[in-house]
């Protein structure tokens, strides 16, 4: 390994460098989430309680050249505690770095949050990656559960009537709180206080989500030519849902995308059969892998 410096978070502008090298490091993944600098700085907020939670690799000129990193304890269900565990990224691809990375990481979990008890180490893929599910499948973890993803290339709408979208603000939340709650595929309907606390943590994003009054409303994040759609509500039956893809397809078209995905969990769980009636397909699928905090 060549020499880099191996330091913990030490401080706020490790945020800002460590979104930028994510978008250097996932630049060839197919489906990667774009995550964003607002989310990313929301999940570091505690960074300065928890600084050996991340490890960073610096070359010789102080230029970032890998990170590693965990979240505090949750619990899971079922007096089941785990800790989010990333995955070693490097950017020139460094497998002896990452192998550097890991192996410290795991080697301090246990002492980063103040002895809180943990069960499980998990950690998100897409099932196309193949490398980094390697990589972690060599050191034990294996699946615990995956959600398929759906996509389609925007059709074109030339010719087709627009419906009337209005970006969300925090005075709309209510609406679509209302909306929510008459979708018949959403089982557990997000209050608006929920949405409010999404928004503001950036797990869905202010100037991605817009309502279509009486039909619905949806959100996506952009990463390069893809938008993943993070919520999708609706209010009504076939008639809603075309109208709502069709302001989902024009507001994407804005943003530059050229593809939509869904994740099938969450708010989409139960959506496969009216998102493959319009036109969408499974392509791959989000994996989640585990390891016992015992291994």
């Amino acid at each position: 390994m060549a020499d880099y410096r191996l330091r913990n978070y030490e401080r706020s502008e490790d945020c800002k460098r460590q979104y930028e090298f994510w978008l250097r490091a996932t630049q060839d993944l197919p489906y990667a989430w774009a995550s964003n600098l607002r989310n990313v700085r929301y999940l570091m907020k505690e960074m300065d309680k928890y600084p050996k939670a991340r490890i960073y690799a610096e070359d010789e000129s102080g230029e970032l050249v890998g990170y590693i990193g965990t979240h505090p304890p949750f619990d899971f269900g079922d007096g089941v505690r785990v800790v989010p565990f990333g995955y070693p990224w490097t950017f020139p691809r460094d497998e002896t770095l990452a192998a550097a990375l890991y192996d410290q990481m795991l080697e301090s979990t246990p002492n980063c949050y103040g002895g809180m008890r943990f069960d499980l180490y998990l950690q998100r893929f897409r099932r196309s990656w193949k490398d980094e599910i390697t990589f972690m499948e060599a050191r034990g973890w294996r699946e615990k559960w995956s959600y398929p993803i759906l996509a389609q290339e925007i059709p074109g709408v030339e010719g087709c009537p627009l419906p009337r979208l209005m970006k969300v603000t925090a005075c709309d939340l209510r609406q679509v709180e209302s909306l929510a709650k008459r979708d018949e595929l959403i089982d557990d309907a997000p209050s608006s206080n929920l949405l409010h606390d999404k928004l503001q943590a950036g797990w869905l994003s202010w100037d991605a989500i817009w309502i279509l009054p009486w039909d619905g409303a949806f959100s996506f994040e952009v990463r390069d030519r893809v938008a993943e759609v993070k919520l999708f509500v609706v209010s009504g039956g076939v008639r809603a849902a075309e109208n709502l893809m069709r302001g989902t397809y024009a507001m994407a078209r804005q943003a530059g995308v050229s593809t939509l995905s869904f994740t099938l969990s969450g708010y989409n769980a139960k959506r496969r059969e009216q998102f493959e009636e319009l036109g969408f397909i499974h392509v791959d699928d989000e994996v989640f892998l585990e390891l016992s905090a015992e291994a």
